[in-house]
């Protein structure tokens, strides 16, 4: 998976946006940052991504009772 970009403010809740590159979360920080004197926007890397699987296990009974 390729890597994304957040642009983050504490205090200012989720980030709504992934950016694709770089350049684009800096850009738009810039643009935010512009529009809020005095508040720090933040450029945030996805540096891996996790999941858990499905946790389904099927088990064959091989007898009609299976206790």
């Amino acid at each position: 998976m390729k890597p994304f970009y957040l642009v983050w403010s504490e205090g200012r809740g989720n980030p709504t946006y992934k950016h694709e590159s770089y350049a684009g979360a800096e850009r738009e920080a810039h643009r935010l940052a512009k529009l809020n004197p005095g508040e720090e926007f933040h450029v945030l890397v996805s540096s891996c991504t996790l999941q858990v699987p499905d946790p389904v296990i099927k088990t064959e009974h091989l007898e009609d009772m299976p206790f």
